[in-house]
């Protein structure tokens, strides 16, 4: 992130930012009390992002600082694999996808790689060396273009950086 003054205590920062983020879901089949079914999916996902923000900080005193943020990031997802395992009967199966793949006719993904967040999230500094932030973001598009389908991502996140 690079930060840019504005006025006293006001700013802007931009800047790059990779992310991991990991999901799973599971579910069960019962008919009555027999138990016929469960699946799981594993879902990992990288993005790149450049956020922009707004922030006003507040300084503590010489080694402390306190600060709020708020503005857009906008989103490109680099990879998405999900790994789902059924059980059926006893027996388990584990497919493999990638998200972002063509389908068998050779058809685009419907999964969309781009997104753009609002967000915001408070943080401090301390001795103008080391940053811990705290934010959640928004997702403002859907994800999908399946029919019937909507998709958004929301998300927390902590951060740690190294001022230089």
């Amino acid at each position: 992130m690079y930060s840019l003054p504005i006025a006293k205590g006001f700013g802007l920062d931009a800047g790059v930012k990779f992310s991991y983020l990991h999901g799973e879901q599971s579910g069960d089949v019962n008919l009555g009390s027999l138990h016929l079914a469960n699946a799981t999916s594993k879902t990992n996902e990288t993005y790149l992002a450049v956020p922009v923000f707004a922030n006003y900080k507040y300084k503590i005193n010489r080694d402390f600082s306190v600060f709020a943020f708020a503005g857009p990031t906008f989103s490109l997802g680099l990879t998405s694999k999900t790994d789902v395992t059924a059980t059926v009967l006893g027996q388990n199966k584990t497919t493999n996808y990638d998200n972002y793949a063509k389908d068998d006719d050779g058809d685009a993904s419907n999964y969309k790689r781009g997104n753009i967040f609002l967000g915001g999230g408070l943080g401090v500094d301390l001795k103008n060396t080391f940053r811990l932030s705290l934010g959640y973001d928004f997702g403002l598009l859907n994800r999908t273009s399946a029919d019937n389908t909507t998709r958004t991502q929301n998300q927390f996140y902590v951060g740690v950086a190294f001022l230089f």
